[in-house]
């Protein structure tokens, strides 16, 4: 798989995160930090990945099925799946999320785990949204320096979350879309597309206008 790529709000660093391990990258302008050198390269699938010597710092992992978002510019939250010692069933597993400094991929603060919650339904710069299969949804977000987890007790199943503007996340559900303001820690209007077949996908773009 193609490794996930980001790039920070103020476009200094872009963060790669593929199999087991965290890589940052500085977007400076130069020819070997430029973000073309990220991509993969031709050759074996272990070169196929972002190469160490190549990166500003990384950091190894554990759990599987994992996410990468900046909540700030110096920022990272990672979101997996961490799954219990001695347990092969990925439904044994909790979603964990740590938060890590920027550039030097430092921990800081504790995990934060999520009872119940199997799913990563989306991430962006408000943070993470996470979901068990049935009813409900929670957002890993950050609140002055730590992680925090909010309730959102959504009666439905969330199937996806779209990272909108102002920290707010569009939450979809079967009937429509819930738009949930982080700050606010509330849902401050429902959207329901009027369009003859359900959307494919939802996004915004640069301008904040929505396309689907």
């Amino acid at each position: 798989d193609a490794p996930e790529l980001i790039t920070s709000p103020d476009g200094a660093w872009a963060a790669a995160l593929c199999r087991s391990r965290i890589y940052i990258y500085s977007l400076d302008g130069t020819p070997e930090n430029a973000l073309s050198d990220v991509a993969s390269r031709p050759g074996s699938a272990e070169e196929d990945r972002p190469a160490l010597y190549d990166a500003y710092a990384s950091l190894e992992i554990s759990g599987s099925g994992g996410r990468i978002c900046f909540v700030s510019a110096d920022r990272l939250l990672h979101v997996f799946r961490e799954v219990s010692d001695g347990s092969d069933s990925p439904e044994a597993g909790v979603i964990a999320a740590e938060l890590l400094s920027v550039p030097e991929l430092r921990p800081i603060g504790p995990l934060v785990r999520v009872g119940g919650a199997q799913r990563i339904v989306g991430v962006g710069p408000a943070g993470a949204v996470v979901a068990p299969h049935g009813p409900g949804a929670d957002i890993i977000c950050l609140r002055g320096s730590d992680l925090v987890l909010q309730r959102t007790f959504m009666r439905s199943e969330v199937r996806s979350a779209i990272a909108g503007l102002d920290r707010r996340f569009l939450l979809e559900q079967r009937g429509g879309y819930d738009v949930w303001d982080v700050g606010a820690r509330t849902t401050v209007t429902r959207l329901v597309l009027q369009t003859r077949q359900p959307p494919f996908q939802v996004g915004y773009a640069q301008s904040g206008k929505m396309m689907w």
